[in-house]
């Protein structure tokens, strides 16, 4: 692996530091390098879902390694997994300002955060699903003309991790099943 000005870029893309993707690429390749690293850094590593332990990276780390690393690696990244992230992503609304509601705060935000979430709703939800459920819930928030309900909305990673979606899956459902029984 070569640390080059592009390396840096995909870092900052995934809203990763170079140092804790050299870290994680030491840990999980098992380079042996003598890096020094302060308990701080494994700590913040590990809040961010990247580690389990200091030996140990976890699946959501072996993603954003393999999303950073030049795509010439001789390992393929699971890429099809991080485009259908990029479309979930770009779904979430920026913050909770539309129409004649001004923004009060951000809800795409955290983003490495939200990439470990959706990985890890993906056990249990096809991609489909999550951009449906996604969906409606904008839908859903943006009805109102008296009051801005978008800013009652989770923040992208808390919407996933606190599985939000299922909300919207089970109305959705419930609905459906209501509708055939009244028809």
């Amino acid at each position: 692996m070569r640390i080059d000005k592009e390396l840096i870029e995909r870092c900052n893309k995934n809203e990763i530091m170079i140092d804790d993707f050299l870290i994680l690429y030491n840990i999980y390749f098992n380079c042996n390098w003598e890096l020094n690293v302060f308990p701080a850094k494994i700590n913040r590593l590990k809040n961010l879902g990247l580690l389990e332990s200091e030996e140990k990276v976890t699946y959501q780390g072996e993603v954003l390694i393999f999303d950073i690393l030049p795509k010439n690696e001789p390992t393929n990244p699971p890429s099809e997994k991080i485009e259908k992230f990029e479309e979930l992503w770009k779904l979430f609304p920026t913050n909770d300002g539309w129409g004649r509601f001004p923004s009060t705060r951000t809800i795409r935000t955290q983003k490495v955060l939200t990439k470990n979430y959706y990985l890890e709703a993906l056990q249990d939800m096809p991609h489909e699903k999550l951009m449906e459920a996604l969906t409606k819930e904008v839908e859903f928030r943006k009805t109102s003309s008296s009051e801005n309900k978008l800013k009652y909305m989770k923040s992208s990673y808390n919407w996933l991790k606190e599985k939000c979606y299922l909300d919207m899956i089970d109305v959705d459902e419930d609905y459906e099943e209501n509708r055939a029984e009244v028809l």
